[in-house]
This record gives C-alpha cells, sequence and structure tokens, in this order.
C-alpha cells in the first residue's frame, strides 16, 4: 500500500524475475527528510501501525499459503511504499521519509499500509501480466472498502471525533450507505485518511488539491493499472469508504480465474464482493481508472 499525470511505477526486480509495486510515483521528496525533524507520526507510532495491519492480515496470508511480512524502514527517507512477493514471502515494505511527510497522517498512514497490502489481497483489477499484484486503484480502493474498515473499526472510542467537520460530499454518501453512527463515523474517518494522502499526491505531482467536491470526470477506455491522478485517487478511497458490498476477506477475488485475472469471468467474481453500478448507487470504482467489461456495450 501501494498511492501527477502519474507514470506507471513497476521497478522489475530482474535477479529473482519478480516486482515490487510502489505506492507512489519515483520522486526527489527525500532530499528535503530529517529524520529529527518533529513530524505527525513518531518512530514508536509507525512501527505499531506497520505491525497492527500486518498482524491483522497474517492469519489470512497463510490461508493463501504465504508468510506475510512488514519490513519497518523508518530511518530511510524514502517517500513511497512498496509490495513485492519472493516465493512463500510477501512482503510490504514502509519507510520513514513517506510517514515524515507533513501531508500524512496517522490515519493516512495506516491507508498506504493497506494501500501496499492490497497489491498482494485486492484482487481483480490486476496488473497486466502478473498473476499475483492487484493494479494500483484496485489497491487504493482495497485500502478504504477493506482494510480501514477492519483497522479502525477497532478504534471505536476516537471514530466518533471524525463527526466533527465532515464535508457534505462526505456526509450525504457515508448516510445514504451507512444507516448507523458508527459505520457512519468509521466512512468519515476512512475519507479522512484518504484526503491525507491524495494531498501528498497533488504535491508530487504539482497538481492542484484534490477535493471531495469535484470528481474526475475523466471516463477510460480501458482500465488502466498505472498510477491515477491524485483526484482520482481520492474518488477511488472515497468509493471505497462508502461502499457497502460484503467482502470475503478469506479469499482473492478474481484471481487464477481460468480465462485470466482481467478477464471478464474474473470480474464476475469480483463484482459479487465489491460495488458495481449495477448492484449500488455509490461506491464502485471510478471511471477515471476503472472500465467495466460487464457493462461493454450496453450503452
Amino acid at each position: 500500500m501501494k498511492l501527477f499525470n502519474f507514470i506507471a511505477v513497476s521497478l522489475l526486480f530482474s535477479a529473482f524475475g519478480l516486482n515490487s509495486y510502489a505506492g507512489f510515483p519515483p520522486n526527489n521528496l527525500h532530499l528535503l527528510d530529517d529524520v529529527n525533524r518533529p513530524a505527525n507520526i513518531t518512530e514508536e507510532q509507525f512501527n505499531q501501525i506497520v505491525d497492527t495491519v500486518i498482524s491483522a492480515w497474517a492469519p489470512l496470508a497463510k490461508e493463501q499459503g504465504a508468510n506475510l511480512v512488514g519490513v519497518k524502514a523508518w530511518k530511510d527517507s524514502t517517500v513511497n511504499a512498496s509490495a513485492e512477493q519472493k516465493g512463500s514471502q510477501w512482503i510490504v515494505n514502509m519507510y520513514g521519509g513517506l510517514a515524515r511527510r507533513p501531508e500524512i497522517t496517522l490515519d493516512g498512514f495506516v491507508l498506504v499500509v493497506c494501500h501496499e497490502l492490497g497489491h498482494h489481497f485486492g484482487g481483480h483489477y490486476f496488473y497486466k501480466g502478473d498473476k499475483w499484484a492487484a493494479a494500483e486503484g484496485q489497491a487504493d480502493y482495497f485500502a478504504t472498502d477493506v482494510c480501514a474498515k477492519k483497522i479502525f473499526s477497532t478504534f471505536s472510542r476516537s471514530n466518533p471525533r471524525f463527526r466533527e467537520g465532515v464535508p457534505p460530499a462526505v456526509k450525504a454518501k457515508c448516510d445514504t450507505t451507512w444507516k448507523t453512527q458508527p459505520l457512519q463515523d468509521l466512512c468519515y474517518r476512512s475519507s479522512a485518511g484518504g484526503l491525507s494522502l491524495a494531498n501528498l499526491l497533488a504535491v508530487l505531482g504539482k497538481t492542484a488539491a484534490p477535493h471531495f467536491e469535484t470528481p474526475d470526470p475523466t471516463v477510460v477506455k480501458a482500465s488502466i493499472d498505472s498510477h491515477p491522478n491524485a483526484q482520482c485517487r481520492l474518488d477511488t478511497y472515497f468509493a471505497g469508504a462508502v461502499c457497502g458490498a460484503p467482502y470475503n476477506v478469506h479469499d482473492i477475488p478474481g484471481k487464477n480465474v481460468p480465462q485470466g485475472n482481467n478477464s471478464k469471468e474474473a470480474e464476475m467474481v469480483a463484482s459479487k464482493v465489491s460495488c458495481t453500478a449495477a448492484n449500488s448507487p455509490v461506491g464502485s470504482r471510478p471511471n477515471c481508472w476503472f472500465k467495466s467489461q460487464l457493462t461493454m456495450g450496453r450503452n
């Protein structure tokens, strides 16, 4: 978990024949990092967040025959994060340089870890030609649709404070899906974390700050697997937060479907555990990166 006219980042580990997927495009923000400068996140919090998310999914990784590993590189100034697989080792690499960025809140950092976890567990839509890695947009969607809901639900005492100052656009959609205050608060919190990440993405891409009220109007002709722009990624985080479709954490939707991970058949499998234009008025993956094969030819 992997996060601007951004170019896809697929760092090829040729020595192993494996890919590592970064949450953010390449950047030189590490040059501005200072490990001694006060930040929103302390080293203790950094380690605790990584451990909390990884421990929550480690048993689910074992069900897939894998060992989930969280690498905590606090002193590394890299402003990024990445996911990779080496045999049965499913790895999430987290760097202190990212956690120390002023745009990143505690919850924003949780979502970065969730994004990288999403490359492993998010399922359809996948990176083209890859058998395991969910695409960037799908990893973003998983971060709020599945991971954040699981992690933030354990912090029920602090969730109500996110009810204060909720943007009208967020309140309207969160309240449409979720009818109880605890679930609404959870939706507000996940959305706020997504905004933290999107603000950093806008800095990286030197674009205007994204807003919930101004969704990306782009409609792609085919799904993309690379990093969408900052506004599109905020739209995706928000969509995941408001999606109320039941999700089976014991399965990776669409993975290893005989017709292919990005086939129409794989999407049909994944649609059973995600919001789609057909089954939900809110919460489907945005058209700025995702093109459903199930609706092609209807218009």
